[in-house]
């Protein structure tokens, strides 16, 4: 058993005086029964739930064999280059961008010759970094080689966050995520930084949105189950929030889904600029937990028996 494991182990006893044996081997008849991880059980508080209950949570494994069935991925570059990602969904950006390849440095300094400020990103898309860059038109070259050899080689104009949307937290960018099954929006949440950092999972307040009427209609969540109805860092209420522009935000959604229909099973993350909804990342290999947890919290349901149902459903 690896250090996490009994870290974990260790965690719940301490959270529940539950003793470590016991809960160690319902750790392991989780796994072998259900296809719950370590990761999964405490974060769903498995210990508490039903045996009922059990069998229908979306787990690791379930979502595993999800992803097989219903992804075939012909171009898995274009979810992990954020170049090639860029070019696919150029449409749907909302901002200008530019590849900083090693040798179009004349290309950098047009981009950057009318701006005061741009945000440099790593080529790898599942690196969230960001760098922000001041410009200085008398060390531009200089940049630009740190730049590359940084790898920070995608640079952006600088956008603005829509001011309802920013009201939740300024310093941070908030995302608004969408579940995508088979072309059709399944389930969508927001994705906010408890504080002044950049959106980190162990720091983030994640709060269903109501798919009809854009408004977060429960308390929003951390993944130890900590409820938030007003922001801890704006004071803005959380619970009745209205997501602004949300027809059209529900329409990129489907487009976007639509570039990739191969794809029936998608996790599509967008924010909101002052003037429209832009796209911001597309993910083949969704992050299940968040969902899961949100349901269960709210609903007290499990979610892998309907999501099976819904896609088989549409591919009949």
């Amino acid at each position: 058993m690896g250090q996490s494991f009994w870290k974990i182990v260790n965690y719940i006893n301490a959270e529940t005086d539950i003793s470590k044996i016991k809960i160690f081997f319902d750790i392991l008849k989780c796994n072998i029964k259900y296809g719950f991880s370590p990761i999964d059980y405490n974060i769903y508080k498995a210990y508490n739930i039903t045996e009922e209950l059990r069998k229908n949570i979306l787990t690791k494994r379930e979502n595993k064999k999800l992803r097989i069935k219903y992804n075939k991925i012909k171009d898995i570059n274009a979810f992990k280059n954020r170049e090639i990602f860029n070019k696919k969904f150029n449409l749907y950006l909302g901002f200008n961008w530019l590849y900083l390849n090693g040798t179009n440095i004349k290309d950098y300094y047009n981009f950057i010759k009318d701006k005061n400020i741009i945000y440099a990103l790593p080529i790898n898309l599942s690196d969230k970094s960001w760098k922000k860059v001041n410009i200085n038109l008398k060390n531009y070259t200089n940049t630009y080689n740190d730049l590359v050899l940084s790898k920070y080689s995608i640079v952006i104009d600088n956008f603005f966050q829509n001011k309802a949307l920013a009201k939740l937290n300024s310093f941070s960018l908030n995302i608004i995520r969408f579940i995508v099954l088979n072309g059709n929006i399944y389930s969508c949440y927001l994705i906010t930084s408890k504080d002044k950092e950049s959106i980190i999972k162990n720091n983030n307040i994640y709060a269903s949105i109501n798919l009809e009427t854009g408004i977060i209609d429960y308390k929003g969540i951390t993944i130890y189950q900590d409820t938030y109805e007003i922001h801890p860092l704006s004071n803005e209420k959380i619970v009745n929030f209205q997501i602004p522009k949300w027809p059209r935000s529900k329409r990129l959604v489907c487009k976007v889904a639509e570039i990739v229909k191969e794809l029936k099973y998608l996790e599509i993350d967008i924010t909101i600029s002052e003037d429209k909804p832009i796209l911001l990342n597309v993910n083949p290999f969704p992050n299940y937990q968040i969902v899961q947890l949100l349901n269960l919290v709210n609903y007290s349901t499990g979610l892998k028996s309907n999501i099976n149902y819904l896609l088989k459903e549409k591919n009949k």
